[in-house]
């Protein structure tokens, strides 16, 4: 049999292991480092401890930043929301920091190029580069997603949240954002812990208008989000309780990456 051609048992082996997700991870670090000796680079890769490297994606309502706190909790990972390295970059009022206010001021999408840059350099950091991180909200187009990959950064589990845009909507009726613990609640479905001042959170953009437009916004590129990670790519019903599809998500992480 040529090297081509998998019998059956083979190609049910491969699929259970998941070795055609081995294989690209291994094959896209070697082209990323270009290793004088890909031997022993691959011996060192396949021996050292692999941590978690989760992408969370979905519209507006689909509970990613719930599920990616609680995620990253499980697996000792880093939680980076992409709105907040925004916010803390605006905060820090650098150059990029004001270009990002102003775009938000207008009115106007983040300029690629910065958003990227931003979460390459806050993937890049020690705390996620030792710990693993469970990034939710980035990338959302395909020229976003072939950055990371020139910058070497690559998911070991693509998981997106499917819902639909009527479960969207009544979730983000009602959702506030604190400042101080940059964590998102909605008064209905996860309030906020009691005894913490209401006051100081601010409402969530949660008009009918901005969240179908967010949901329609998504929805028109996921196709190529999909197409990009499709060897790491996995979609889970994000219409179900919390509770529920944590658990599916934390079932395809065991089932993919036992050494996570």
């Amino acid at each position: 049999m040529s090297t081509g051609e998998l019998s059956a048992e083979a190609a049910a082996y491969f699929e259970e292991k998941h070795i055609n997700s081995l294989l690209e991870e291994l094959f896209h670090d070697v082209v990323m480092h270009l290793p004088d000796d890909p031997l022993q680079f691959l011996l060192h890769a396949l021996d050292g401890k692999t941590t978690l490297r989760l992408l969370v994606l979905g519209p507006s309502g689909c509970g990613k930043r719930t599920q990616s706190r609680r995620i990253a909790q499980k697996y000792g990972a880093v939680v980076v929301n992409a709105d907040d390295v925004f916010r803390e970059e605006m905060s820090r009022k650098t150059e990029a920091g004001e270009k990002l206010a102003s775009c938000m001021r207008d009115g106007l999408p983040i300029p690629s190029d910065i958003a990227s840059e931003l979460i390459i350099r806050r993937l890049q950091e020690e705390d996620t580069r030792s710990k693993g991180w469970v990034l939710n909200g980035f990338p959302q187009t395909r020229s976003q997603a072939l950055r990371l990959q020139e910058a070497g950064i690559s998911p070991l589990l693509f998981i997106l949240l499917d819902v639909s845009s009527e479960v969207a909507v009544r979730r983000c009726d009602g959702r506030r954002y604190d400042p101080v613990t940059q964590n998102v609640y909605h008064m209905e479905f996860a309030p906020p812990p009691r005894g913490m001042p209401v006051e100081r959170m601010s409402e969530d953009d949660g008009s009918l208008a901005a969240v179908a437009s967010r949901w329609k916004y998504f929805d028109a590129r996921k196709n190529e989000l999909i197409e990009c990670y499709e060897p790491v790519f996995v979609r889970i019903d994000g219409d179900r309780p919390v509770d529920v599809v944590s658990q599916e998500i934390c079932e395809q992480v065991d089932a993919r990456y036992v050494a996570v």
